[in-house]
């Protein structure tokens, strides 16, 4: 055989290695929340630190609107408000984990919250289904309420503020030394008082005037947040229950006061101008 010193190929075929970006979706996972109304509630997103490139999306499912964002690229962090009725300053983002926190929780802040994690090569789903419920609470008139802070003992360095409906005055505070206010219409009037170990507030002999919603602050390390809805029943209802006996009663009873008078008069005699009972004196 004899070697030329040339190749000789036929049917070759070129292949070029290339590297594609890949961007995997991961499957949507879902976390239920609940919190009572006026207080607060954390959505996690299980991230421990985010990365440059991370981009944080938060949806309010209801309106489909973009409530919270973190672009890491730019490490600006934005926080939106939604409609008139909306979140008013009660989102709070946290740069670096990406959770949102809702403050003073209303029933309005119930519904699903969805959850985009982008990076470079993966997008991270996550829904959190929000419940906030009413915390009601419903008296009698006369009643000796107390409405619990949930602390079981205070730390020096904790603040408790009591506040009354929409007012701006608060009407009792704990501070290491606690004192008692009262509203402009001095509605309470003495009534008030306050646990000094839990902070808790009491109200005496509650009246239908003290129906409202009482808002509760903890401050420390954190601020904590709660409303209790109280509702006072009875003077009303004593009001028509008297009036519903009045009406009933009186008819009645001037209906048998004149059958006996009847009966007095058939079966008595009079003497004196008085009447000499019989066996059959009235029935």
């Amino acid at each position: 055989m004899k070697w030329s010193g040339c190749l000789d190929l036929k049917n070759w075929l070129l292949q070029k290695s290339t590297k594609m970006p890949v961007t995997f979706h991961t499957p949507m996972l879902s976390n239920s929340e609940t919190s009572y109304k006026g207080e607060y509630v954390r959505l996690q997103t299980g991230v421990t630190e985010l990365q440059k490139d991370d981009e944080i999306l938060w949806n309010f499912e209801p309106k489909n609107a973009l409530i919270a964002k973190i672009d890491g690229q730019t490490n600006k962090s934005t926080v939106y408000d939604v409609g008139d009725d909306g979140f008013r300053d009660r989102l709070e983002l946290d740069d670096r984990t990406g959770d949102l926190t809702i403050t003073n929780t209303r029933s309005t802040d119930s519904g699903v919250y969805e959850l985009q994690i982008k990076s470079s090569n993966k997008v991270l789903y996550k829904k959190f289904n929000v419940l906030v419920w009413m915390n009601n609470l419903k008296y009698t008139v006369g009643d000796s309420v107390t409405l619990q802070t949930g602390v079981t003992e205070l730390r020096n360095d904790v603040r408790i503020l009591w506040k009354f409906s929409d007012k701006d005055t608060f009407i009792a505070e704990l501070n290491q030394i606690f004192s008692l206010y009262d509203v402009d219409d001095g509605r309470f009037e003495d009534r008030l008082q306050l646990d000094n170990k839990t902070g808790s507030l009491i109200i005496s002999d509650i009246r239908t005037k003290h129906s409202g919603d009482y808002h509760l602050k903890i401050i420390s390390n954190e601020t904590f947040l709660k409303t209790f809805s109280v509702t006072v029943h009875g003077e009303k209802l004593r009001y028509f229950y008297t009036i519903f006996m009045f009406l009933f009663l009186t008819p009645l009873l001037s209906c048998l006061f004149s059958r006996c008078d009847f009966y007095r008069k058939e079966n008595g005699v009079s003497v004196g101008g008085k009447f000499r009972h019989t066996e059959n004196w009235c029935y």
